[in-house]
């Protein structure tokens, strides 16, 4: 009996070993964390991540080739985004896009710093600096007007669906300035944007 325990708890910790190695070995590298704890590391970009409590990170390590960044967020992260020029044959000046994607938007960035939540049916974000845009996935054919929102003015377009995005999707652009503070539901269709006073408190988490 003793033998047939050692026999399955090694063969159970070849199939763990091998698990991490596929998962980080191919096209992806996958971080995670637990209940009550937090992480910090930097991807092979530059681009710096704390990784809060029970939370997911998916990043794309075929960057280099497919000039774009991406990233898959499940949780909540504070992400400090690293300049990367881009492709040879784009202008000089030109900026490789960093981009996290959530169930409800697409965080599009140059290089800047922000946190993000996606939880309980909604991704928030709060950008400390830089400038962002968020694309938002909006269900149905609801034409091209505005949300319903608790601020003043949203630029708004329709774009062609993006990264695991259905055709019936609708996206919708919103442009972050720092301090700010955005949340949105895909399923409600609630977007609230707001201006905080203190964004520290927000992200003091991740000291």
């Amino acid at each position: 009996m003793f033998l047939r325990w050692s026999e399955a708890a090694a063969v159970f910790a070849g199939l763990l070993i091998w698990l991490c190695w596929w998962n980080n070995s191919g096209d992806i590298q996958i971080y995670g964390t637990g209940y009550g704890e937090n992480i910090e590391f930097v991807l092979d970009d530059g681009t710096k991540i704390y990784l809060n409590a029970n939370s997911r990170l998916t990043w794309k390590k075929n960057w280099r080739k497919e000039g774009i960044r991406q990233v898959d967020l499940e949780g909540e992260a504070y992400f400090d985004v690293a300049h990367q020029e881009g492709h040879t044959g784009e202008k000089p000046s030109s900026r490789m896009p960093f981009e996290v994607y959530t169930p409800d938007l697409t965080i599009r960035v140059l290089g800047t710093s922000f946190n993000a939540v996606q939880r309980r049916g909604k991704t928030e974000v709060l950008l400390d600096e830089g400038v962002v845009e968020l694309i938002l996935h909006r269900v149905g054919d609801q034409g091209t007007g505005s949300l319903n929102s608790k601020n003043e003015t949203i630029e708004s377009r329709e774009m062609e669906a993006d990264h695991n995005v259905s055709k019936e999707l609708i996206t919708e652009v919103v442009k972050m300035e720092p301090g700010q503070w955005v949340s949105f539901s895909s399923v409600a269709d609630e977007l609230v944007q707001k201006t905080v006073e203190s964004p520290e408190s927000m992200t003091e988490w991740k000291e």
